[in-house]
């Protein structure tokens, strides 16, 4: 399923827990108002509860590939008697971080846009204006000076790109364009190449440590062992690092080591996040601890979101538009102002 239908099953799926409807007749229900995947998912997954499985293993059973840590979350709100609490939590942070992604992809539509204008109008110029101009040097017996002799060779260089810069620069905008309305909920939170641009690795770690203390805190909360809550928060991230951490986290704990002296401070987690899970485990709050700092880093994430979407097209038109328009300027004007003054 892609994210939003993902959502959409979750939604529905706790609205019928909440109204006390029985999932099977609900979900049968709502495959008769959708269509697609959707429908084929909901009324797999409704033929599965009828069965007699519970909801986590309804979905393992339709979805061989469903996320472990969305199993177990599940399994866990099953038992402590809170499942509409936590496929709700499931659906809405799920939610957040799809629309976080769109958006730093949708904010790369207008530089990319402007980027391909300003080639194409410097490509055009250097393919049909300067030669046009050598020959009328040529005609007054003008050789014209290093600028202009500098100005003459683009067009051979330039012309051999042709447009290919084009070519790519659209193909990558509809790409990404694409994958804004197909990405499968399992991606959700899989940034791609989006986290090699300038001012989004920072991005990307908050939106890490956030899901990590996120679905730590929930599963807690639900009675799942401090190691094996955060070895599937780990899991939910996506991040080798954050999972390696994890996973020695979980050792030392099942070794029975004390938590707050066996805490890893790796290449994952920021010093600032382990010195409050420290705190948060020796004083037996630790699932409080992680709800609030996933709501800071939260926050943060969706401030960096902000600041990227902001400042980075400023600096994309200006540095890379803005050069190639100042060539195209250069390329029409130099010239023409060149042969003014030899002429005079």
């Amino acid at each position: 399923m892609k994210a939003d239908q993902f959502i959409a099953l979750n939604e529905e799926i706790t609205s019928l827990l909440r109204a006390g409807i029985p999932l099977s007749l609900g979900l049968h229900g709502f495959s008769s108002s959708v269509s697609g995947r959707l429908r084929v998912y909901s009324r797999a997954l409704a033929d599965e509860i009828d069965r007699g499985k519970l909801l986590h293993d309804a979905l393992a059973a339709v979805d061989q590939k469903m996320p472990t840590t969305y199993q177990a979350i599940l399994a866990a709100g099953a038992e402590s008697g809170q499942l509409a609490d936590a496929v709700e939590s499931v659906a809405q942070y799920t939610r957040r971080a799809q629309e976080t992604r769109n958006q730093i992809t949708l904010a790369m539509i207008y530089p990319t846009l402007v980027v391909m204008l300003a080639w194409f109008l410097f490509w055009s110029s250097c393919l049909y204006i300067l030669p046009r101009m050598r020959v009328v040097f040529a005609g007054f017996g003008m050789e014209g000076s290093g600028a202009i002799h500098f100005l003459s060779k683009l067009p051979r260089e330039v012309t051999r790109l042709g447009w290919v810069p084009l070519v790519v620069m659209g193909a990558a905008l509809a790409m990404s364009l694409y994958r804004v309305r197909s990405r499968g909920y399992r991606g959700a939170l899989d940034y791609g190449w989006c986290r090699y641009l300038p001012g989004v690795a920072r991005f990307v770690r908050y939106s890490h440590w956030s899901t990590f203390t996120h679905f730590a805190s929930q599963l807690m909360t639900y009675g799942v062992p401090e190691s094996r809550a955060l070895t599937l928060a780990a899991q939910a991230t996506g991040d080798p690092a954050l999972m390696a951490d994890a996973n020695r986290w979980s050792d030392a704990a099942e070794q029975g080591k004390s938590p707050a002296d066996e805490l890893p401070a790796g290449r994952a987690l920021p010093p600032f996040l382990v010195g409050m899970m420290r705190i948060g485990s020796r004083q037996n709050s630790l699932p409080s601890t992680l709800a609030h700092l996933s709501d800071m880093y939260s926050r943060k994430a969706a401030l960096s979101s902000d600041r990227f979407q902001t400042i980075f097209p400023i600096v994309i038109v200006v540095a890379i538009a803005g050069t190639a328009v100042l060539l195209y300027a250069l390329a029409l004007f130099y010239p023409i102002i060149e042969l003014m003054t030899n002429l005079a």
